[in-house]
């Protein structure tokens, strides 16, 4: 649930209070990031960056790590992203979240075998599409497009809402020569842009456009 004017309020007021708060540094900065217009002077970085040096928990560099991937403009670093993850990864968390956001910062920076390593552990803590689409990238990209395919066909199972893993899929199935699959898949692409359905981000006319070009 996004947070209101009324409870940004009474975050910070709740922050005058409790200066040291990690936890409230944590919630207003967040609060923010999805309140760009209550935004001022890059308050979101700065109570987050505030927040990692009072006190580094898995919670404070998860998200700090987290904003800088999830950033814009001059906030966004992946390379920043990256160096404060590897110090919540040293700390052994529990939850699943920090593998899978230092596995997805790895493959953006074209570390495909060290992602693998952390989305393995992340999948294995929780099997959910995200990880496993980021899996059968991952695999593709150094060349196990077999173990991609499995990976990416568990993904489409599992509330692929914007199609995403399943044009993964079909250009995973065109690299293995199995273009009647992907072919099959292109079809269905087509069969839904040209009725109008237009519930997801991903695929658009150029990226079906770009499998019947590779096919």
């Amino acid at each position: 649930m996004i947070p209101t004017e009324k409870d940004l309020k009474r975050l910070e007021k709740a922050l005058a209070e409790n200066p040291t708060d990690t936890n409230l540094m944590n919630e207003l900065a967040l609060g923010y990031f999805v309140n760009p217009k209550s935004l001022k002077d890059n308050e979101d970085v700065k109570l987050l960056e505030k927040a990692y040096q009072t006190n580094k928990t898995v919670k404070s560099t998860h998200n700090l790590a987290w904003f800088y991937y999830e950033g814009y403009g001059e906030t966004s670093s992946i390379e920043r992203a990256i160096e404060i993850q590897q110090e919540c990864i040293s700390m052994n968390p529990k939850s699943y979240y920090p593998y899978h956001l230092y596995g997805v910062l790895l493959l953006m920076n074209n570390q495909y075998s060290e992602a693998i390593k952390y989305l393995e552990i992340a999948y294995s803590k929780e099997n959910c599409r995200d990880i496993a689409n980021d899996l059968g990238v991952a695999y593709a990209k150094t060349g196990n497009l077999e173990i991609a395919k499995d990976y990416l066909i568990k993904a489409t199972k599992e509330n692929d809402i914007e199609f995403k893993s399943k044009y993964n899929l079909a250009i995973t199935k065109i690299q293995l020569n199995e273009k009647e699959d992907a072919l099959t898949i292109a079809e269905e692409f087509k069969k839904l842009i040209i009725d109008g359905v237009d519930k997801f981000d991903t695929i658009d006319g150029f990226s079906v456009a770009y499998l019947y070009y590779l096919l």
